[in-house]
């Protein structure tokens, strides 16, 4: 039995959760009080951990991958005839559909750790080819990575229209100098998504390409 069943390869990285801003989230939210829950600056960096972990582990987040890699004739190969780049002849029932990518990648293709002293993320990927095993697992933090970044900027772009609006409303000077912190943190915000690559996961330990089989 083991003769004919494929070889499998495992590819990993160590990543580490990126906190946030150092001085910004919930500590500047806690000094400005409500004006800066309603203009959204009120998340710690346990939060900003907590919705990268999520977000890598999402179903939205596979499906996108699934889809941007045309993954479904890889992961259900044998359903796949490669000369006419078709599904073979079958029940359209039986056609692989995303539903179907997401329970053979979440369940059988990655794996995500956390170890809970050090709270770093292990991320694996098992497959028969070695440099897709390995290349999946780097394109899966690029991904997050580039999702949660664009997702920052947008949260900081509508505050940074809330704030401009209070803003004009106001003349008194108090008022004033707190949505001028707030206006600061949010253009920080940006300023670090746009410059960092790795916003959401630092890589401790990238994937490389397997040599042995799992």
């Amino acid at each position: 039995v083991a003769l004919l069943l494929p070889n499998v390869y495992r590819a990993q990285a160590l990543l580490a959760p990126v906190s946030g801003i150092e001085g910004g989230g919930s500590s500047l939210g806690s000094k400005l009080g409500g004006l800066a829950a309603l203009a959204g600056v009120s998340g710690s960096g346990e939060d900003r951990q907590i919705e990268a972990m999520a977000t890598l582990r999402s179903r939205s987040l596979t499906d996108s991958f699934i889809k941007k890699g045309n993954l479904l004739p890889i992961l259900f190969e044998k359903k796949w005839d490669a000369s006419t780049s078709q599904w073979r002849p079958m029940n359209p029932d039986d056609v692989p559909d995303a539903w179907d990518g997401f329970k053979v990648f979440d369940s059988k293709v990655r794996r995500i750790t956390v170890d809970r002293q050090t709270n770093l993320v292990t991320l694996t990927v098992d497959w028969t080819d070695p440099k897709l095993a390995a290349a999946w697992v780097t394109g899966l933090v690029e991904q997050t990575n580039d999702l949660l970044r664009q997702r920052a900027v947008s949260r900081a772009n509508n505050n940074l229209e809330f704030l401009n609006e209070q803003l004009a409303k106001t003349s008194v000077l108090e008022v004033r100098q707190t949505i001028f912190k707030l206006i600061e943190n949010e253009v920080k915000t940006i300023m670090l998504a746009q410059s960092s690559s790795e916003y959401a996961f630092k890589i401790i330990d990238a994937a490389v390409i397997p040599r042995e089989q799992n």
